[in-house]
């Protein structure tokens, strides 16, 4: 509608995969299955000790060697980062494509069929908005990510390496995916309120203009570093993200973009995830300095978890004080007062999660769980930044 009687957009999607023999097909059909496919899909083998690059190449006579191609390097630094990196250089050095927007996605996720059309319909309609303005300095959109959620918890358990029969999921697997996939849902309000200027363009699955990955390698190289992601960053989308808003870009979520992405299913697995995540931030946070917005959001949230737990210890303590000292408890009654308003926020949460069930519903409504996992989801959070300060969080 808004792109008139331009052409068809040139799409490329760069998806870096390690690992991913059992699911990197399920991408790849889901990338060229789209209703505006990419017309080269990049598949970057990054340090693979499986069969995914023979994995990938068994799907090239199906969709032609012109449009898919497997890069494989066993031993790249880098990592993620790396991995998109060397994609993003066979795309400008290597491929007579002029591309219009560049996708990239994580090997374990998959797209439903419209999200690339409806990428392209956000940046049309932002250029036509700015036209239509006259506002010829405005911002325009230089990237825009998916709302993404959690597969099937079948579709996240490991497969066995000669059968590729995926195990039973045990209690573990099933309470932390059912936490997580309510945790993705709810995060649907947040990115509603900030639906045109988004923290971080996640690395899931985001789509960029060419021209802003450009302009970000140009004042890389100015840094002396020549890369679009960041290799040293823990947080590369995030590194990526902050970079191209300092550029003049903006950045927003594509709300009828949708993807499913795997997630960890042990506790232990969750831990390391949460504490790359968290951690990474904090190093960004460190870097840009207080003065700014992003890094003092993100501090006024590690305090907020510092006072959170502080009055639950103090709570607690009090609690157990009066209670052995045989006195009333009474004076914990006005607190209850904030659980309608807590249970109220919950069930208007639940509204935009997907695959809930009656055990979902259970945990939002009794209220507990759910905090619970709230409170040590701060502890992570709380955990990596005091190992951040430590020094004790530098790479993967």
């Amino acid at each position: 509608m808004y792109r008139g009687n331009q052409p068809e957009p040139i799409v490329v999607a760069i998806v870096p995969v390690y690992n991913e023999e059992r699911g990197v097909k399920d991408t790849i059909n889901s990338l060229f299955n789209q209703t505006t496919p990419p017309r080269l899909v990049i598949i970057v083998a990054n340090n693979c000790k499986d069969n995914t690059a023979n994995a990938a190449r068994e799907l090239i006579p199906t969709y032609g060697q012109e449009h898919l191609q497997v890069l494989e390097f066993p031993k790249l630094e880098g990592k993620k980062a790396g991995a998109l990196n060397r994609g993003y250089f066979y795309v400008r050095d290597n491929s007579n494509l002029k591309p219009e927007f560049i996708l990239q996605m994580d090997g374990d996720t998959v797209l439903e069929e419209h999200l690339i059309e409806q990428a392209v319909i956000e940046f049309d309609r932002d250029d036509y908005m700015i036209r239509k303005g006259g506002k010829k300095h405005e911002r325009r959109l230089g990237g825009i990510c998916s709302r993404c959620i959690p597969l099937p918890l079948e579709s996240c358990m490991p497969a066995h390496p000669v059968t590729g029969v995926r195990k039973k999921p045990s209690l573990q697997n099933k309470i932390l995916w059912k936490f997580q996939n309510l945790e993705y849902g709810q995060a649907d309000p947040y990115r509603l309120k900030t639906l045109g200027n988004v923290k971080v363009l996640a690395g899931a699955v985001s789509v960029y203009r060419y021209d802003a990955l450009e302009q970000v390698l140009e004042y890389n190289r100015s840094l002396g570093l020549n890369e679009v992601w960041s290799e040293t960053s823990l947080v590369e989308d995030l590194k990526l993200t902050i970079t191209t808003k300092k550029l003049g870009w903006k950045a927003s979520v594509g709300w009828r973009m949708k993807s499913e992405t795997d997630i960890p299913l042990t506790f232990k697995d969750f831990f390391n995830q949460r504490k790359r995540w968290y951690g990474g931030t904090a190093l960004e946070a460190r870097e840009i300095g207080i003065f700014r917005k992003f890094a003092r959001d993100e501090f006024l949230a590690v305090l907020m978890a510092v006072v959170i737990w502080a009055l639950l210890g103090v709570m607690t303590w009090l609690i157990a004080k009066v209670y052995l000292a045989g006195g009333s408890v009474d004076w914990i009654t006005p607190w209850l007062a904030l659980l309608p308003v807590m249970w109220s926020i919950l069930q208007f949460q639940l509204l935009f999660v997907r695959r809930k069930d009656v055990w979902q519903i259970l945990i939002t409504t009794t209220i507990l769980p759910y905090q619970l996992f709230d409170i040590y989801k701060q502890y992570i959070l709380l955990y990596s930044w005091y190992q951040c300060y430590r020094g004790k969080l530098s790479s993967w």
